[in-house]
């Protein structure tokens, strides 16, 4: 999403609005390269709000970030480019997944004593599969801008060969000239 100095950018979502919460993970990167993290406290501010609270959910300023809340409704993220400059545009790579939280068993029944080692377990895959996912998508963006880049580069190639191809025969026929016009200065005549 590219995003111009002072305007705010909104994407909104619907997580399950069947029985219990959904778990929501949202990422976003600023995704510009001649970008100093040390010069910038921060290029955008992000913020996740509940329509039906209208209170945010999570807020930050930076380069990048990641949450994950529980959470059931109507959401909005909204991206702000809080740079000064008229001339400063950002691009800003998001992802929101939302996922149903594990059902648990029946509370009636008392716990055993696997039951605090299996969530516990539960939990650290949860956890894992959060930082898989966000590795997955920003592979996926890796992978598209080095098809970006990798067609920009094949059609900078091509554009060279083919005036490296014609420089070469401009200076062949320039070559060919010249010695045409040498040898029929250096000619001699023969008058009988």
């Amino acid at each position: 999403m590219n995003i111009e100095a002072g305007e705010t950018e909104c994407v909104r979502f619907y997580t399950s609005t069947g029985v219990g919460n959904s778990n929501v993970l949202v990422n976003f990167e600023v995704l510009e390269d001649d970008l100093d993290e040390e010069d910038i406290d921060g290029p955008v501010r992000v913020m996740v709000t509940q329509h039906a609270k209208k209170e945010p959910l999570w807020k930050i300023e930076g380069m990048g970030g990641r949450t994950s809340f529980e959470s059931n409704g109507l959401h909005s993220l909204c991206i702000t480019n809080i740079m000064e400059d008229e001339d400063d545009e950002v691009d800003v790579g998001f992802n929101i997944r939302v996922h149903s939280l594990r059902r648990t068993e029946d509370a009636e029944e008392d716990p055993g004593p696997d039951d605090e080692l299996t969530a516990s377990l539960f939990n650290g895959v949860d956890g894992l599969m959060e930082v898989m996912h966000v590795l997955l998508d920003h592979q996926g963006y890796m992978r598209q801008r080095e098809s970006v880049h990798r067609s920009t580069s094949e059609a900078t190639f091509s554009r060279v060969v083919r005036w490296t191809i014609i420089q070469v025969l401009v200076v062949l026929g320039v070559a060919s000239g010249q010695i045409y016009y040498l040898k029929k200065f250096f000619e001699t005549k023969r008058y009988l």
